[in-house]
């Protein structure tokens, strides 16, 4: 070998170690940008450590009453999982995938982050849950706000409301924070919680409790139109309505959006035939919860109700119809 090709053979190599060296502190430093992104996600919403205080006051959680049909050894497994460090675990992979995704938005969601906006969600979040327990009426937002600084409530307002950062909401499990009621990283805590479900052999009946149950926009019943007609335009109209001798029978409060607290009031169409049967029923406006949506339509199927008029005369034809889910009630 030649003293020229030794000096371009030294060169190569020693570009070659300075590209690995300089690959390897990217990678270091990107890793260290998610192991901060995952630290500050836990923070904003804290659901290790709603998990790791409940199991230290209450000796029944997760399963509450259905506590005791779980065997001693499956029901002390699944508390060993739900605890804030299996959370973490949970969580790294998701953020990783997040941030490769596009690793150019790391740097700005961090700074938005390390303002303090993720102590107000944090102090907010665990008054929800505590409010949720009690079965209190949620304290509003502003109370938590009160008094912080105006940097810390301007980064606290892009975290909640800017959709430069709908990502890393979705992400964080906040939801959409413009629509107040939404309960935070429902499928985070339902995905822990039913893995380790498996994971501790507890049994299937059980499981199935803490199922999100089927959901549905639009049903359709047994009953049926006679005789439908095409309304005239200006046609006097008497919409189907309730009455005192047949009030209607509110749904069932759904189990499992008692449990995680939703609420809400769902505005539902039913067509009504002319013996005052629902024949189908479908969501007007949502309540934002698809199992309270549901069981407002569900419910629908077994009204009895007056049906509406058309210039005077009995026939088919659509209402509206509003059903309140308070947890207060």
């Amino acid at each position: 070998m030649t003293a020229a090709n030794r000096m371009l053979h030294s060169c190569v190599s020693t570009l070659a170690l300075l590209l690995a060296a300089h690959a390897s502190a990217a990678t270091d430093e990107f890793e260290s940008q998610v192991q901060q992104l995952t630290t500050f996600m836990l923070e904003v919403l804290p659901i290790g450590e709603i998990f790791d205080t409940t199991a230290a006051t209450d000796a029944k959680w997760p399963l509450g009453e259905r506590a005791a049909e779980a065997g001693p050894a499956e029901f002390a497994c699944l508390r060993a999982e739900m605890v804030s460090a299996n959370v973490r675990q949970y969580t790294l992979p998701k953020v990783r995938e997040y941030a490769e995704a596009d690793r150019n938005r790391l740097a700005g969601d961090l700074q938005l982050l390390n303002t303090g906006a993720g102590k107000v969600f944090r102090e907010y979040f665990l008054r929800l849950h505590e409010d949720t327990i009690a079965n209190r009426v949620p304290r509003a937002m502003a109370e938590v706000m009160r008094g912080l600084p105006e940097s810390q409530l301007r980064a606290a307002a892009a975290l909640a409301l800017d959709p430069k950062y709908a990502a890393l909401r979705d992400l964080i499990g906040m939801g959409d924070m413009s629509k107040p009621g939404l309960t935070p990283a429902q499928e985070t805590i339902t995905r822990l919680m039913l893995q380790g479900m498996r994971k501790c052999n507890i049994a299937a009946a059980i499981q199935a409790d803490f199922e999100p149950p089927p959901t549905a926009t639009e049903l359709t019943f047994e009953a049926r139109c006679a005789n439908p007609i095409e309304i005239p335009k200006d046609a006097k109209l008497k919409p189907p309505h309730s009455s005192p001798d047949h009030p209607l029978e509110q749904p069932e409060y759904p189990p499992w959006s008692r449990r995680i607290g939703e609420e809400g009031e769902t505005v539902i169409d039913v067509y009504v035939t002319e013996q005052g049967l629902v024949e189908s029923a479908r969501v007007r406006k949502s309540s934002g919860f698809p199992v309270l949506d549901t069981a407002a339509i569900y419910a629908a199927g077994a009204w009895q109700l007056v049906p509406g008029q058309v210039d005077g005369k009995v026939t088919c034809m659509w209402g509206t119809f509003a059903t309140d889910f308070k947890l207060t009630n």
